[in-house]
């Protein structure tokens, strides 16, 4: 019994890590993240992992955790191009400006509202911290605020 737990938590984290990996992976071939001008009209709701060259384990399961929600739960908004999932190294110096523009203390999950290719609004998920530890409470808070972002709320 406990093997199959093991095994079932391995390929859980296989799972995460191969679908950041992929959205990584797009994100890194498009140089840097995009600007907000590339939207164009309408809605579009940006939700951003920012990360550093220094990666612990946390900082990898919030990332996952994102990953994972933004890809499965809420995949009809990605696929109608009203959400974008964007991975961001913020130690790269064409993305430093970030720190700033979102006042990060810390690594975090940023949505960003753009309408008509202007920003409207931004908001720090700061309490991705404090839920880290309870995936079904992270991946619920991720989708409450990325859907009020997406709804105009």
């Amino acid at each position: 019994m406990k093997l199959k737990s093991i095994l079932t938590t391995a390929l859980l984290v296989f799972v995460g890590v191969s679908i950041a990996f992929m959205l990584w992976k797009n994100t890194a071939e498009k140089g840097q993240a995009s600007d907000v001008e590339e939207y164009g009209e309408g809605h579009v709701v940006v939700a951003y992992y920012f990360h550093g060259n220094a990666r612990c384990e946390t900082c990898r399961k919030i990332e996952s955790y994102t990953a994972d929600t933004v890809t499965n739960s809420l995949a009809d908004y990605i696929s109608s191009d009203a959400l974008v999932f964007e991975i961001v190294n913020v130690d790269e110096p064409r993305n430093e400006h970030f720190v700033s523009d979102y006042e990060l203390s810390t690594r975090s999950v940023v949505l960003v509202n753009i309408v008509d290719s202007q920003q409207t609004a931004w908001k720090n998920l700061e309490k991705v911290w404090d839920v880290v530890d309870d995936k079904a409470a992270f991946q619920q808070y991720i989708e409450e605020e990325t859907l009020a972002y997406l709804k105009g709320e």
